[in-house]
C-alpha cells in the first residue's frame, strides 16, 4: 500500500516555498533537521545536521567548526499588493476541501499538507499566529483560477555529508519536485537473512587423487606440518612430525643375583649357495647359546672322466594308486599311501611325516623337531602340475632336499629390519653379494644392508634427509642414494653399503628415483619440483649437473633399458604424457602414456626387450608395457591396488610388483609383464620397493611401515 503525498507549506509574509516528501523504507541514519527560535550554538546537532530557525533562517550543513552563517531564508520582507491578474480558463473539475486547520505559535512555520490526492484534496492547514498587519485596500476579486498541482519527480540520494536540495522541475502551476537527499551515516549490520535454496548439483569432476610424499621427524616441541608437493587434483602431502619430548630418567634397578654359568651348543649346520656369504646365528639366548651355521658351498669342481657303462639297471617306477607314493621296492616299483609307514634311507614315511603345501609350511611358526616336512604341490594345470608332486623337504629347520625353483615371488616371509624406520628403496649388490636399503626417518640410521635378505644391519646414514631411492653401480663399485631433503646435500654415496659421504646435488629439488647407466658410466635422476630442471645427471656420483626435463610432471622412477639405450622416466602427472625418454639423460622426449595412471614405478626386462610400468590409480588397467619406450600399451593388473614398484627376474623370467595397500595381496607376479597372479603378502605393510638378488635367487621388499617386520623375502628355496 503506497503512502499519500505529504505537502508541508511555509509562509510568512513574501512566496510560499513548499517541500514534498514520499516516505519510503527507512534507510541508514542520515542528516537530521533541527528548529529552534534562537541562533544555534556549536553544542546544537551532529556535523552534517541542518538547522531551521523560527524566523525561515537556514543553517547548515554544520561542519567541524561549527554552524557558519546563515545559507539561505525561507522568508523574504512583505511584498507590495499586486494588480488583479487575468482571468483564468476554467479548470479541470478538481475538489479541494479543507481538512484541519491549526493555529500555530507565533513565530513558528506555517504548513499544509494533502491528505488526499491531487484531483481531490483534502488540505489540513498549520497557521502561525502573525503580528498584527496593515490594513491593506481592498481588491478586486479575480475570476476563478485554474486548480494547481503538484507532483514528485525525482528522488535522488546524495553523498553522505553533503547537502538536502529540492528544485522545481515542473511550472508555479504545476509544479514537478525534485529531490536530493544525502546518505546518511551507515547503519548497524542487520541480522543474517535465511539460507538461500541449494544450488543445482555439480558434474563429477576428475578424481582427485592423494599420495604420501616424505614424512620427516623434527626437533621436539617443534610444529607439525603437512604440505602439498603435488598438485590440488595429484596431491603429494610432506608430513613434518615433531618427535615427543625425552622422558625422564627412571630410577635405579636394585642389582640382580648372579647369573648361572652361560652355555655354547652348536645347533644346525647348513650348506649355503656356492659364492654367498657364510653366517653364524645364535638361535639359543644369550646364556644359553646355540649356534646355527651356514656355511657356503664351494666353487664346482672340474668334471671328472667319464666312467664306465654301467649295467642295465632295473625298470623304472609305475604309477601308484590315487593318494599313492611311489617308491623302488628292491628294484620293482610299488606304491604306499602317504603316512602309512613307508621306510626310506634316513627314515619312516610314517608318524614321523607331515605333508603341507609351501604354503602351509611357510606359515609355521615353529615347526616341530624330528618331524620330516615334505612340500607337496597344490597346481593342477600345466607347465607347474607336470614338476614334482613332493619337490622338498625339511627337518629341524634344514632343508633335506629340493628339486623345483618355481616358488619365488609366491611364497612370502616376514624378516626383521634393522630397525621400524620409513624404508624408500632397496637394491642388490652383486659383487659384494649385499643388500642396501634406505629410508625416510631414523635418526642416524637411514641405511640397513644385509647379505641375505634376513639378517640386518643398520648403518650411519651421511645426513638424516629422507632417503628416497639408492642403485648400485658396478663399475664404479659404487652405491648411490638421493633424497627429497637436506640442503644442497641430497645425495650420498658408499662403495660398500657401510661408510657414506653426502655430495652436492645440482639443485635442492624432491628427488625420487636414480639409475645407472653402464654404456653411458652415468648416474640419472628425476624428481618432482624444480621448473624445467626435473632431471640431473652425473659419472661418478659426486659432479651433478642440471638438466631439462621434458615435462614438469611429477617424474617418480626412471631407469635404463641397455639393448634400447635408453632412459625411460614415469610420473604420476600430466595430460596424455607421463612418459619421457632419452638416450643420454640430456635430452627428453615427452610420451603418450597408455592412461593418465598415477605411474609410481617403471622397470625393464632385457629378455622380452619390454619396459613395465605400474600405478597407484586406475581401474584394472594398473600396469601398461612398451617394447620401446614410445608406444605403451595398458595392461589388466591382478588388483587395483597402490602399486608402487616393480622388478624384474632374469633367472625366472618373472615380473614382482609390491604395493602400498591391499589385504593379504599385496604382491602380484608375471612372467610377461600381461598376465598377472596376485600372491599373499607376508603382511599388510605399505611395502614400497622389490629387488631381485640373482646369486641367492631371492626377492626382497621393504616397507615404510611395521613392526619388526619392515622387510619380507621370496625365494626358491624356502
Amino acid at each position: 500500500m503506497s503512502c499519500p503525498a505529504v505537502i508541508d507549506v511555509y509562509a510568512a509574509t513574501g512566496p510560499v516555498v513548499a517541500e514534498v516528501v514520499t516516505p519510503g523504507p527507512p534507510g541508514p541514519v542520515g542528516s537530521r533537521w533541527l528548529v529552534g527560535s534562537a541562533v544555534p550554538t556549536s553544542g546544537v546537532g551532529a556535523v552534517g545536521d541542518f538547522y531551521l530557525r523560527a524566523n525561515g533562517d537556514v543553517y547548515g550543513p554544520k561542519a567541524t567548526g561549527g554552524w557558519g552563517s546563515v545559507q539561505f531564508a525561507l522568508s523574504g520582507p512583505p511584498g507590495a499588493t499586486g494588480a488583479a491578474g487575468p482571468a483564468g480558463a476554467a479548470g479541470a473539475a478538481a475538489t479541494v476541501s479543507v481538512g484541519s486547520v491549526v493555529t500555530g505559535a507565533a513565530g513558528s512555520s506555517a504548513s499544509v499538507s494533502n491528505a488526499g490526492t491531487s484531483s481531490a484534496a483534502i488540505l489540513n492547514f498549520s497557521i502561525p499566529r502573525g503580528d498584527t498587519g496593515n490594513t491593506g485596500p481592498t481588491g478586486t476579486a479575480g475570476a476563478p483560477g485554474a486548480a494547481a498541482t503538484i507532483g514528485i519527480g525525482s528522488v535522488t540520494t546524495g553523498a553522505a555529508g553533503s547537502s538536502a536540495s529540492v528544485s522545481n522541475a515542473g511550472t508555479s502551476s504545476a509544479a514537478v519536485f525534485n529531490f536530493t537527499i544525502p546518505r546518511g551515516d551507515t547503519g548497524a549490520t542487520g541480522a543474517t537473512g535465511p539460507q538461500g535454496p541449494a544450488g543445482a548439483a555439480g558434474s563429477n569432476g576428475t578424481a582427485a587423487t592423494v599420495a604420501v610424499g616424505t614424512v620427516t621427524t623434527s626437533a621436539p616441541g617443534s610444529s607439525a606440518a603437512v604440505t602439498n608437493t603435488g598438485s590440488s587434483s595429484a596431491a603429494v602431502l610432506a608430513f613434518t612430525i615433531p618427535r615427543g619430548d625425552a622422558g625422564a630418567a627412571g630410577a635405579n634397578g636394585t642389582n640382580g643375583t648372579n647369573g648361572t654359568a652361560a652355555t655354547v651348543a652348536v645347533g644346525t649346520v647348513t650348506t649355503g649357495a656356492a659364492g654367498s656369504s657364510a653366517s653364524v646365528s645364535n638361535g639359543g639366548s644369550s646364556s644359553a647359546a646355540v649356534f646355527n651355521f651356514t656355511i657356503p658351498r664351494g666353487d664346482t669342481g672340474a668334471a671328472g672322466a667319464t666312467g664306465a657303462t654301467g649295467a642295465t639297471g632295473p625298470a623304472g617306477p609305475v604309477a601308484g594308486s590315487s593318494g599313492q607314493l611311489v617308491y623302488n621296492n628292491g628294484g620293482s616299483a610299488a606304491g604306499a599311501t602317504v603316512g602309512g609307514g613307508l621306510s626310506f634311507s634316513g627314515g619312516v614315511l610314517g608318524a614321523d611325516t607331515i605333508c603341507l603345501t609351501a604354503a602351509e609350511y611357510a606359515a609355521l611358526s615353529s615347526p616341530v623337531s624330528g618331524k620330516l616336512y615334505l612340500i607337496r604341490r597344490e597346481y593342477t594345470s600345466p607347465p607347474e602340475s607336470l614338476l614334482p608332486a613332493i619337490y622338498a623337504g625339511y627337518k629341524n629347520g634344514s632343508q633335506v632336499f629340493y628339486n623345483d625353483s618355481g616358488d619365488a615371488g609366491k611364497f612370502w616371509k616376514s624378516r626383521a629390519s634393522a630397525a621400524d624406520n620409513a624404508w624408500n628403496s632397496v637394491t642388490w649388490a652383486p659383487s659384494l653379494d649385499l643388500f642396501c636399503a634406505v629410508a625416510g626417518s631414523g635418526t642416524g640410521n637411514r641405511v640397513m644392508t644385509s647379505p641375505d635378505g634376513i639378517n640386518w644391519t643398520a648403518r650411519a646414514s651421511a645426513a638424516d634427509n629422507n632417503w628416497r631411492s639408492v642403485t648400485w653401480a658396478p663399475s664404479l663399485s659404487l652405491f648411490c642414494a638421493v633424497a627429497n631433503s637436506g640442503t644442497g646435500n641430497r645425495v650420498m654415496t658408499s662403495p660398500d653399503g657401510i661408510n657414506w659421504t653426502a655430495r652436492t646435488s645440482a639443485a635442492d629439488n624432491d628427488w625420487r628415483s636414480v639409475a645407472w647407466a653402464p654404456s653411458l658410466s652415468l648416474f640419472c635422476a628425476v624428481g618432482i619440483t624444480g621448473t624445467g630442471n626435473r632431471v640431473m645427471t652425473s659419472p661418478d656420483g659426486i659432479n651433478w649437473t642440471i638438466r631439462t626435463s621434458a615435462a614438469d610432471n611429477l617424474w617418480y622412477s626412471v631407469i635404463w633399458a641397455p639393448s634400447l639405450s635408453l632412459f625411460c622416466a614415469v610420473a604420476i602427472t600430466g595430460s596424455g604424457n607421463r612418459v619421457m625418454t632419452s638416450p643420454d639423460g640430456i635430452n627428453w622426449t615427452t610420451r603418450t602414456s597408455a592412461a593418465n595412471n598415477a605411474w609410481f614405478s617403471v622397470t625393464w626386462a632385457p629378455s622380452l626387450s619390454l619396459f613395465c610400468a605400474v600405478a597407484y590409480s586406475g581401474t584394472g588397467n594398473r600396469v601398461m608395457t612398451s617394447p620401446d619406450g614410445i608406444n605403451w600399451t595398458t595392461r589388466t593388473s591382478a588388483a587395483d591396488n597402490d602399486w608402487y614398484n616393480v622388478t624384474w627376474a632374469p633367472s625366472l623370467s618373472l615380473f614382482c610388483a609390491v604395493a602400498f595397500t591391499g589385504s593379504g595381496n599385496r604382491v602380484m607376479t608375471s612372467p610377461d609383464g600381461i598376465n598377472w597372479t596376485i600372491r599373499t603378502s607376508a603382511a599388510d605393510n605399505g611395502w614400497y620397493s622389490v629387488t631381485w638378488a640373482s646369486s641367492l635367487n631371492l626377492f626382497c621388499a621393504v616397507s615404510q611401515s611395521g613392526f619388526g617386520n619392515c622387510v619380507m623375502t621370496s625365494s626358491a628355496f624356502l
